[in-house]
């Protein structure tokens, strides 16, 4: 017998986390009392994809591999490609009595954060949650990747897009470093912080960013 094909993109059997897992997250959402929901995961769970992607916007994220690698379609191994479950569980935070989640995500190579909503290709559908992603620690980013200084060339691309994107509020393409997470009852803190060098021990680091999200609101507010 052949084996069976795999299920396309938007087929309900596509999972990423699996019916066992899913399961499970499903009831510690409903059991949590909690001011904060936190989930975290290895990939970026917003869309990075939606048609009409400019070639300045579509470059970094081909090469960051949050879109196909041809540029003409989300990528299969984000969440862009699992939007059947991705929607079960934007449901399920949707649905939450107490509201109040934030994803926190990683392995992209891409300092990013923002507001997630119902359906990622319409501006105006319902706010959820928001994501906050952080930067790589040794991986290489755009700059490294396109041969080119840090904090040079990146900057443009970053600009078209938050320009083309508008629920992101921040996007850093080059820096590495790593991120610091507070949490209160009356909002969830992120602190991107970015380091001089990975090639020794870095005498130098600053702040890249600083967002709150407050209690009640999937928002992300600078932070001076």
């Amino acid at each position: 017998d052949q084996p069976a094909p795999p299920p396309r993109m938007h087929d309900p059997d596509r999972v990423a986390l699996g019916i066992a897992q899913r399961k499970w997250l499903f009831g510690e959402f409903e059991q949590s009392t909690a001011a904060w929901r936190i989930l975290a995961g290895p990939f970026v769970f917003g869309s990075t994809w939606k048609p009409g992607l400019p070639d300045a916007a579509r470059l970094p994220l081909i090469k960051t591999k949050l879109i196909a690698a041809n540029g003409l379609g989300p990528g299969r191994e984000q969440w862009d490609g699992y939007p059947a479950e991705r929607y079960l569980i934007m449901r399920k935070m949707r649905d939450h009595k107490l509201h109040n989640f934030v994803v926190l995500s990683g392995d992209s190579h891409v300092s990013l954060a923002q507001i997630l909503r119902m359906d990622p290709l319409n501006p105006v559908s319902r706010a959820v949650t928001v994501e906050c992603a952080n930067g790589s620690v040794t991986a290489q980013n755009l700059d490294d990747r396109m041969k080119w200084p840090p904090r040079t060339q990146s900057i443009q691309h970053e600009q078209e897009l938050l320009r083309f994107f508008p629920e992101m509020k921040y996007v850093d393409l080059d820096s590495h470093g790593y991120n610091i997470v507070d949490v209160t009852p009356e909002c969830v803190q992120v602190e991107w912080w970015n380091v001089e060098t990975v090639l020794r021990r870095s005498e130098k680091e600053w702040r890249g960013a600083v967002l709150q999200i407050p209690s009640g609101t999937p928002a992300l507010l600078p932070v001076s």
